[in-house]
């Protein structure tokens, strides 16, 4: 869910309810709560529950829209964004891993949620370090990986969804069985967990010969949402119950996609291919939510934000919604964003930073959408209800 929120005037379709916030988050000049200070760290286990204010932890799973910065530690991987001009905004305008100038959505979602910003990456924490952060959270997400095994085989190494769940089950054996396990199984049912991932799994089907994949459309979505499943209901056998989850955004239309099309316009057949991808999932979150005990899910839907801001682009706050801030070639969507690419003056006046990826600002507005958006873009709950 990539597309921005309105900041000002109402778009055709009407008006909507809800609120921006338009100072800073939660933590933006390095505030915050700490792990430590959200439930004491393993002080928590010391006796008696521990008395959590909010969402006590974050976990998230994904791609590069949330990815902080694992695939640093894979030596072999390609889908890396650790280079300026990555970061021009970021506090320290330093280069962290996340492809985009500043914060992504999770950084934005995880203020909202009060902490100072994403959890940290799995792969920069020591033992010790995972034994403290696991109370308030970690980030698993990788850059180019996807809902399958083999997406982002092309990307050198990548992260798949599988391997994150491992790391997850990891870190949770990371300190003694007997020590903690009442008051870990109960931040597990109060923390967050945040989903996004899917659309380099359509990419990789869209671009892949037909007859290398044997795959109809319909059976493809079927085989995503089928795994996707499978990983939702692993993370609840493991503890999970609360799911916010981030859906696929008009994937046809980033400045790559574009840049393909003589007209420089959308790509239809891959939007298709989300939509129909989005409406699998709810189902089957529907399905999943009536048979397994205590599990809650908000469901983020990308499609609409962005057929919103198709309309009036310039009343969400965007000077330009179809090329990237930072690339090369047509619309910046030909070339990755690296030392060699052209970078626009001022990010905030674009939606897209690079050819695939949001600015700053534009997550910093899905994440408030997502956070306390209404009915017909974040249901059946917004993620500000599902950590209630």
């Amino acid at each position: 869910m990539t597309s921005p929120v309105k900041t000002s005037s109402s778009p055709s379709r009407g008006a909507s309810p809800w609120k921006f916030r338009k100072g800073g988050f939660p933590g933006e000049n390095g505030g915050g709560v700490s792990p430590a200070d959200r439930c004491g760290g393993t002080a928590g286990c010391r006796g008696g529950e521990p008395a959590w204010s909010g969402v006590p932890a974050l976990f998230v799973f994904g791609d590069s829209l949330v990815d902080v910065g694992n695939n640093n530690f894979l030596p072999l991987s390609l889908a890396k964004a650790n280079f300026p001009p990555n970061g021009v905004d970021f506090p320290g305008g330093r280069p962290t891993g996340r492809f985009s100038n500043g914060y992504n959505v999770a950084d934005y979602l995880g203020k909202l949620y009060g902490f100072r910003r994403s959890p940290p990456p799995f792969l920069s924490l020591n033992e010790p370090e995972i034994r403290q952060h696991v109370w308030g959270g970690i980030s698993y997400a990788s850059a180019g990986s996807g809902i399958l095994n083999s997406t982002g085989s092309t990307q050198g190494e990548v992260i798949s969804m599988e391997a994150q769940l491992h790391y997850f089950r990891t870190s949770l054996k990371s300190f003694r069985a007997a020590e903690c396990s009442i008051n870990l199984r109960l931040l597990l049912s109060k923390a967050v967990f945040l989903l996004c991932t899917g659309s380099n799994d359509i990419f990789a089907f869209y671009n892949s010969n037909s007859s290398q994949i044997h795959l109809s459309k319909a059976e493809f979505i079927t085989t995503l949402t089928s795994n996707y499943e499978k990983h939702i209901q692993r993370l609840y056998r493991l503890g999970a119950r609360r799911f916010g989850m981030v859906g696929l955004g008009l994937v046809g239309c980033c400045p790559s996609m574009r840049s393909r099309t003589p007209s420089g316009g959308c790509m239809a057949e891959l939007n298709d291919l989300a939509r129909q991808f989005n409406l699998a999932l709810r189902r089957v979150l529907k399905s999943l939510s009536g048979k397994l005990k205590g599990m809650k899910y908000s469901f983020g839907d990308g499609q609409k934000l962005g057929n919103m801001i198709a309309d009036d682009p310039s009343s969400f706050g965007f000077k330009d919604a179809m090329k990237a801030c930072c690339g090369g070639g047509r619309l910046n969507g030909e070339r990755p964003c690296n030392g060699n690419a052209t970078v626009c003056g001022d990010a905030k006046e674009f939606y897209f930073w690079d050819w695939y990826h949001p600015t700053a600002v534009a997550a910093s507005l899905s994440a408030q959408v997502l956070y306390d958006g209404p009915p017909e873009l974040v249901f059946p709950v917004n993620f500000r209800q599902l950590a209630v």
